[in-house]
């Protein structure tokens, strides 16, 4: 797993300026001490005001890095259930063909995998830490499951429209953060439901076809979908609890036994 520079540039940012107010805290102590001498006495002033930096450093470790106990958590129960943990792994360079894990000015950190086989299933499930692009974006977690096709597919992307992407326009178009553009369905219902982005519109039409489309629209519960080389990913948009992670694998395998013959005829692997 390779930190981004961006992640490491601004914490280092903020472990300076949050050392820095600390340090000057304790050398302005002689002179806080006689700020108020009938009221609060400076030293406990300044006592207070170290313990409100320490709980402002407190939170941004803990917004910048995943909590070590859903890392337990999630090894106790690979454990059970005879899978493998790993709370940080190497993205396979196979997985950057998916676009949300490998498009260029895209920041995320993937951790937390847990991998095996379970009867016929093979679980391909981690934990997502986006930044998101170019300017200041409030980091999002989500949990990921990615599974192999039979194919070779340009990039595609299903995702709900009622998601809230930090990517969106202001009139409510897909800004082209992926190097996609936004494929259009005669389904009125689908289009209303789903914004779908593609690196090639014509494929996008041959995967979704309208026994997948009803599929999707028949979910109970909303999730992205992507496509890229010889892999899909169903996402969530929030972490999911480590006894739930079967439940985006059975997801990704019905998306996968959905997926057309044809698309494998169009863009078989050599």
């Amino acid at each position: 797993m390779k930190l981004s520079l961006r992640y490491l540039v601004r914490s280092a940012a903020w472990a300076v300026a949050t050392l820095g107010l600390i340090g000057g805290t304790f050398v302005s102590l002689p002179y806080l001490a006689g700020l108020d001498r009938r009221g609060l006495p400076g030293s406990l002033f300044a006592l207070l005001l170290v313990a409100a930096l320490a709980g402002l450093s407190t939170w941004i470790v803990y917004r910048q890095i995943p909590s070590s106990r859903r890392g337990r958590d999630l090894s106790r129960a690979a454990v059970r259930r005879g899978l493998r943990f790993r709370a940080r792994f190497r993205l396979p360079s196979s997985w950057r063909a998916l676009p949300s894990l490998g498009s260029v000015g895209y920041s995320v950190t993937c951790l937390n995998l847990v991998s095996g086989w379970e009867g016929r299933r093979h679980l391909l499930v981690f934990d997502v830490r986006d930044e998101g692009g170019v300017g200041y974006e409030p980091v999002r977690w989500r949990t990921c499951a990615v599974g192999s096709v039979p194919f070779v597919c340009p990039r595609i992307v299903v995702q709900p429209r009622s998601f809230f992407d930090l990517r969106e326009g202001p009139a409510g178009e897909a800004v082209d953060f992926m190097g996609l553009s936004e494929a259009r369905f005669e389904s009125a219902g689908f289009g209303q439901r789903y914004r779908v982005l593609a690196e090639e519109p014509m494929t996008a039409t041959a995967l979704l076809d309208q026994r997948l489309m009803e599929w999707l629209l028949g979910l109970p519960k909303e999730r992205s979908f992507e496509v890229g080389g010889t892999w899909a990913l169903c996402g969530e948009m929030q972490l999911l609890a480590p006894e739930n992670l079967e439940d985006i694998v059975a997801v990704l395998d019905g998306f996968l036994g959905h997926i057309p013959h044809v698309v494998t005829s169009f863009y078989p692997r050599s």
